[in-house]
């Protein structure tokens, strides 16, 4: 049998074909969906090389499929099916990369997360770099990639700074400090010029974490430079700026949008309304500066209006679960640079759960990566406890 059709080249293949998804999200929609596609028969092939593949346990398989079947389920319930079917094609195929990516990272869990950080490190500052051309050239009004405008450019970088930061010190990753702090100074610059405010929050606690955790106040001594250095040369920065410290007053709509919300909130509890349903059931568009809103800029609000009490209710048990497993594996007492993975894959969910991002597109894909890792990060560090005194266990 050729080489190309055995199963550890397909293993290997569907490795790299992750990989490569994870690096071109931001840049390309046409790729991403095409190498996600690719990732997809790689996977279909290696479970029919190898069925046993489906067996290693992910803790996160069952709650995803509660999900999928009750985000399903509001498609059928919806006020406007026409517009909620479109669930089949822009979200249900991203609950499959799960478990593609839960296959591809199997082997060798840590080695897979160093290459994860060399690929986010150069995709990031990759798509930093275009995202401040287009800026700086005026071809877009705030820093944006070739596909996605500045939210999920903002989402994507702030993805790879989080990854990459607490891994300075890891020689596997980053041969010298110095590539690591060029790397941390262009992925921030970027998300400066994205003018998301979001995540100019996120990544000011994240580094303010950092500085702590490590007693090293380098990057929070950068992060101020640059935001100073901004103040005065990046038109717009000082503005945005004012704008987060007087944030109540300038809520960008979510005021309206979340009051609209309210009005509507026991109308329909447990099956919602339906996944893109917004335009339909929002009544109070002309009170919108942005008339071109097209959700509720809320994660958790958008879940329960579009599918219900019990869908949510699944997001929040995901999400509770990665918090008390992740205190639980930190109690473990990993190793250093262990410790420090397990830190750049908690940090990434926690800002994706508590400052949005999963509903994005790319975002989806991130989450998706993140959860497989978690969840086989998790595994590895049991079995590691468990050789070491045979007691601690996380599941």
């Amino acid at each position: 049998m050729p080489y190309i059709f055995t199963y550890d080249s397909i293993k290997k293949y569907l490795n790299y074909a992750a990989f490569a998804l994870l690096a071109i999200v931001i840049f390309s929609v046409a790729l991403a969906n095409i190498t996600g596609g690719i990732a997809a028969l790689l996977f279909i092939l290696l479970i029919i090389f190898k069925p046993s593949v489906l067996k290693e346990k992910n803790i996160f398989a069952l709650p995803f499929l509660i999900l999928a079947a009750l985000r399903t389920i509001s498609v059928f319930t919806s006020v406007n099916f026409a517009h909620s079917s479109e669930f089949f094609v822009k979200e249900l195929p991203f609950y499959a990369l799960l478990f593609v990516f839960f296959a591809a990272m199997q082997e060798d869990i840590l080695k897979n997360i160093r290459t994860t950080a060399k690929v986010v490190a150069v995709s990031g500052v990759a798509a930093s770099l275009l995202g401040m051309a287009n800026f700086f050239f005026r071809i877009t009004e705030r820093a944006a990639s070739l596909s996605y405008g500045p939210i999920t450019l903002g989402v994507y970088l702030t993805f790879c700074l989080t990854f990459i930061i607490f891994l300075k010190d890891d020689r596997d990753v980053f041969k010298k400090d110095l590539y690591w702090y060029l790397s941390v100074l262009v992925i921030i610059s970027g998300i400066i010029v994205t003018f998301n405010r979001t995540h100019w929050i996120a990544i000011a606690l994240l580094i303010l974490f950092y500085a702590v955790y490590t007693k090293k106040y380098i990057p929070l001594i950068v992060l101020l430079a640059v935001f100073i250095a901004a103040v005065f040369v990046v038109p717009g920065v000082a503005d945005r700026l004012n704008q987060l410290l007087f944030l109540w007053k300038n809520m960008s709509d979510r005021d309206i949008l979340w009051k609209g919300a309210m009005k509507i909130i026991f109308d329909k509890p447990f099956l919602g309304f339906g996944p893109n349903t917004f335009t339909d059931i929002f009544m109070d568009r002309e009170l919108l500066v942005d008339k071109l809103v097209k959700s509720w800029h809320n994660e958790y609000i958008q879940v329960y209006i579009e599918s219900g009490i019990f869908a949510l209710g699944v997001y929040l048990y995901m999400y509770a679960m990665i918090i008390v497993k992740t205190f639980k594996a930190f109690r473990m007492k990993p190793a250093h640079h262990e410790r420090n993975y397990l830190y750049s894959i908690f940090a990434n969910l926690f800002i994706l759960i508590v400052f949005g991002g999963v509903q994005d597109i790319a975002g989806r894909i991130l989450f998706m990566f993140l959860i497989s890792i978690f969840a086989l990060y998790l595994t590895f560090l049991s079995k590691q406890t468990d050789i070491d005194n045979g007691q601690t266990k996380i599941d």
